[in-house]
């Protein structure tokens, strides 16, 4: 059955069940929501950790019944769209947000475990989660991006100046997009394609406050289930907007 997680179900106790358990977590998220590894946290001589898939997963075991698993159960997490979006937003919100999910469930559980962490310890490091080469990355997809649109506008009939002029001011709308964004465990390298910079915003935005509820399933599933291999499972999440 899926886990249907809410932005007020942590205030209501709803996600109880989901909670993350102390023995891998920090008590509390931080100031962006995000829950901590323990693993990842600071020890008493000011030193992280270094970041060990060990540290949160049980080694398996193979004495014990293993039930397999070709995707971790279904977590459903909740967007809301923005206050007065038009129709042709709300599409593109849904596009976004679709892309994200089919982007998280392409992953692994041990993947996406991995990117968290790398993002958490980077934020911890220097207070910013995204990888500073990422913007490299963005830069190339939207030169690409700009090239694209001058000669799909040539092909419209127009000349070189109004080609690249309308491409320049429609750039200026459009975010290089991750497919998760990197707070979800996103590759900061990989670059899927553009899209409207304020949907991509708000979108990234929640993610914020959202992202403790995708680590608490996360954490559910390894909990419940210590005798699998998290490389060979798919993650499952349904991102809805309402």
């Amino acid at each position: 059955m899926p886990l249907e997680t809410r932005e007020g179900a942590l205030e209501s106790g709803e996600l109880k069940s989901l909670e993350a358990s102390p023995q891998n977590f920090a008590d509390l998220p931080n100031d962006s929501g995000d829950l901590i590894y323990r693993a990842d946290l600071p020890d008493d001589s000011g030193q992280t950790a270094t970041p060990k898939l060990s540290d949160i997963v049980p080694p398996n075991n193979d004495n014990k019944e293993r039930k397999s698993f070709e995707r971790m159960e279904q977590a459903i997490i909740k967007f809301k769209y923005p206050e007065n979006v038009n129709a042709a937003q709300k599409k593109e919100f849904d596009r976004q947000l679709k892309a994200q999910e089919r982007g998280i469930n392409s992953q692994t559980v041990a993947e996406n475990i991995k990117n968290r962490r790398e993002y958490q310890l980077r934020k911890a490091e220097t207070g910013n989660g995204r990888l500073p080469e990422a913007g490299i990355a963005q830069q190339r997809a939207r030169e690409k991006a700009i090239t694209q649109r001058i000669q799909s506008n040539q092909k419209k009939g127009m000349n070189f100046s109004e080609a690249k002029r309308e491409a320049d001011a429609w750039i200026q709308t459009q975010a290089a997009l991750h497919n998760p964004d990197q707070i979800a465990g996103g590759n900061p390298l990989t670059v899927s394609r553009m899209g409207d910079k304020n949907i991509n915003s708000s979108i990234g935005g929640q993610w914020s406050s959202r992202v403790v509820l995708l680590d608490s399933a996360v954490n559910q599933f390894v909990q419940e289930h210590p005798n699998q291999d998290l490389a060979q499972i798919k993650m499952n999440v349904k991102l809805e907007a309402e």
